[in-house]
């Protein structure tokens, strides 16, 4: 994923619209999500077979995101309906990375300072 933009920088100025680029985009997430799933990045080669195993290994909500990203599209796509298609399901997971973190006292950066932050706060409010 590190390469992300490098086509778009090597053939700028190439005609295409930035609403056929995002499409472009969409379907090449989706097959990234694809390769994912499967464990191999030939995945997009023999879809059929590939959403056959995403549909045994995985919940239908991935399987219809794959099915609208891979999907041509009669209308413009949007990655904001393709997350309200896993939204629940990402909701419950990123709860559960919250909780599992609290549980086991393992603070990001960013709580590390809020707490230190509330300390210095609590220390002002003695004088």
């Amino acid at each position: 994923m590190n390469g992300c933009g490098i086509l778009d920088i090597i053939a700028y100025g190439n005609g295409a619209s930035i609403n056929q680029l995002q499409q472009d985009d969409l379907i090449e997430f989706g097959r990234l999500i694809l390769s994912l799933s499967c464990g191999t990045m030939l995945a997009s080669h023999n879809l059929r077979r590939s959403m056959d195993f995403v549909a045994n290994k995985y919940s239908t909500d991935i399987k219809n995101m794959l099915i609208y990203l891979l999907s041509k599209p009669a209308q413009y796509k949007t990655i904001d309906e393709a997350v309200q298609l896993i939204g629940q399901r990402l909701m419950g997971v990123l709860n559960d990375v919250q909780l599992y973190l609290f549980y086991y006292k393992i603070f990001s950066y960013n709580d590390t300072l809020e707490n230190e932050l509330k300390k210095e706060l609590e220390n002002g409010k003695n004088f």
